[in-house]
């Protein structure tokens, strides 16, 4: 995944990173990189090619696991909370042998992302839709997620105002009402 590459980059790894995800985009020194498909969609003969020492690849629940293990030494790092972005950098840095500046990294993420909104903070409710022109289903950016995380870290408050787990979905009744 994106975070996993950039932070590997960031932390001085890089040199040692010999592929991509087709999404990482950041550092630009990953442009030299040849892509391998996603965590949910692995190019299994791009990897192969490569023959990789460590496969890192996102926990998501559609992750391959067993197809992605049966091409290497793979390990599988949860992103979706500032919980797991923390452990994940941290994990990283053990893997890669770059334990100081993962542990700085993450000790400046996890404090970073600790911060809370002021009181009266402006509420905030990020809306998407997947299929553009359409209302249905509406889903909502999770304050329990780290894009939540990073909202109220930036001085905002999420409208929805509780954690919520799986598919963050909301009526277009409750938008009004928020």
């Amino acid at each position: 995944p994106r975070p996993s590459t950039e932070t590997l980059f960031e932390r001085g790894a890089g040199d040692r990173v010999i592929g991509r995800s087709d999404w990482c985009e950041f550092p630009s020194e990953v442009d030299r990189l040849p892509k391998c498909g996603t965590a949910l969609t692995p190019n299994a003969e791009a990897i192969v090619r490569l023959d990789p020492g460590l496969i890192i690849a996102d926990e998501s629940q559609g992750t391959p696991r067993d197809e992605i293990a049966k091409l290497g030494n793979a390990e599988f790092l949860p992103w979706l909370t500032a919980e797991d972005v923390v452990t994940s950098t941290r994990k990283l840095g053990e893997l890669t042998g770059h334990i100081e500046e993962a542990t700085k990294l993450a000790d400046d993420l996890q404090a970073a992302l600790n911060a809370k909104a002021p009181p009266g903070a402006p509420r905030v409710l990020l809306v998407m839709t997947p299929t553009p022109g359409k209302l249905e289903p509406i889903t909502f950016l999770r304050r329990n997620s780290i894009h939540g995380r990073m909202l109220e870290s930036a001085g905002g408050h999420n409208a929805v105002d509780e954690d919520v787990s799986g598919v963050p979905v909301i009526s277009a009744e409750r938008v009004i009402e928020l």
